[in-house]
């Protein structure tokens, strides 16, 4: 409700109203793109928290938590569990900053099937990072082409006048109303 839209982040937005309402579902995986800072991790949630508060079984996790997950499944001969964890059930999966996956070979193999699996039952799927899959290095092709195989959404910088607004909604949520010249100084 409170995520400021412009042309730089309509695409993502709209595309994350429509993972989180149900509607869409060629859009699955949904892949948000965007330097830190644009709003990846802010729709990202929010989607979880739609998702969640309708009673749908929801995963949230960065890929680095997944990959621990993962590791530590191997290490303790855990792997069904791991399994029953990631796709049994799971309405909705949330892996954020999937750059870090980057040279993990077994968490990407697994984290395809993982993928495969929910797209296959279902559930939706969205991953964010800080760039495009194609750009993340040592990301094996079957994976970066699976990701990429819904939607690709970039947040681009905004501009001046989204600026402006994101200024004005942030202090109005602390209270504070700013003049017109202090957002447009800021």
């Amino acid at each position: 409700d409170n995520f400021v839209v412009g042309p730089c982040n309509r695409l993502a937005r709209e595309a994350s109203f429509a993972v989180a309402e149900g509607r869409q579902q060629p859009v699955n995986p949904l892949y948000l793109a965007s330097d830190p800072g644009l709003g990846k991790t802010h729709l990202a949630r929010a989607i979880a928290d739609t998702r969640n508060n309708r009673g749908g079984r929801v995963i949230y996790h960065s890929a680095e938590t997944f990959t621990n997950h993962f590791t530590s499944a191997i290490r303790s001969r855990e792997m069904d569990q791991f399994k029953r964890r990631y796709r049994q059930g799971c309405d909705l999966l949330v892996i954020e900053d999937v750059q870090f996956l980057s040279n993990k070979v077994g968490t990407q193999l697994e984290l395809f099937h993982t993928l495969n699996h929910l797209v296959d039952v279902g559930a939706r799927v969205v991953f964010t990072a800080d760039r495009l899959p194609r750009e993340i290095q040592a990301l094996e092709e079957r994976l970066c082409s699976r990701m990429a195989a819904g939607l690709v959404a970039a947040l681009e910088p905004p501009d001046a006048l989204v600026r402006r607004e994101i200024l004005r909604v942030k202090a109005a949520s602390g209270g504070v109303r700013l003049p017109e010249d202090c957002l447009d100084l800021l």
